[in-house]
């Protein structure tokens, strides 16, 4: 099916390389976020920390990663440190809003960088659809089908919604030593 020119303009936008300007303000708001920031679950031997609209995650006071979630959960503002990429961090912080913090759906952010874009084909554990947020109208995500939803002039009402189902009420926010099985987020999101 082909899609009309005002579809395709109504896209996410496809934003520049972020990762020096979101380490940079990573390393100007580390020490709010540690001093100021409330300790409020671990995620396997990370704690997480959030203050305001920021979580972020902790091992042995280095910071690892940060997102911003608000109140239409909308996460944004991602960024994992470098040596820390590749061990799904951003899919663990995902499922830890969704389990423990009854978040759903989520919202990416109407902007991603290159490296998202890529993160974005990963999340293989979680239900993704392209959302318009004006209409509601929902489009399947498929990888072969990204341009037709991606801008490279601006942003615009279309955001990847993830979703998943189940009951994870029971689910420790902090590590306990009782169920090593419901901390551990490896073989969820697999």
């Amino acid at each position: 099916m082909m899609r009309s020119i005002e579809f395709i303009s109504e896209m996410t936008w496809r934003g520049p390389d972020y990762s020096n300007l979101a380490k940079k303000f990573g390393e100007e708001h580390s020490e709010l976020w540690l001093t100021h920031g409330k300790y409020i679950a671990d995620i396997e031997q990370y704690q997480v920390r959030q203050y305001n609209d920021y979580y972020s995650l902790w091992y042995r006071n280095q910071l690892i990663a940060y997102t911003s979630l608000n109140d239409k959960n909308i996460v944004d503002d991602i960024w994992v440190k470098e040596e820390y990429r590749g061990q799904k961090i951003f899919s663990k912080m995902l499922w830890f809003y969704k389990s423990r913090l009854a978040k759903n759906p989520l919202f990416l952010g109407k902007i991603h960088s290159p490296d998202m874009q890529e993160v974005v084909k990963g999340l293989s554990r979680f239900k993704k659809q392209w959302h318009n947020i004006k209409t509601g109208q929902n489009e399947p995500f498929d990888i072969d089908t990204l341009n037709n939803f991606y801008s490279s002039g601006g942003s615009t009402d279309w955001r990847i919604m993830i979703e998943n189902t189940g009951d994870f009420s029971d689910w420790p926010m902090f590590k306990t030593g009782s169920s090593y099985i419901k901390e551990d987020y490896t073989a969820i999101i697999e």
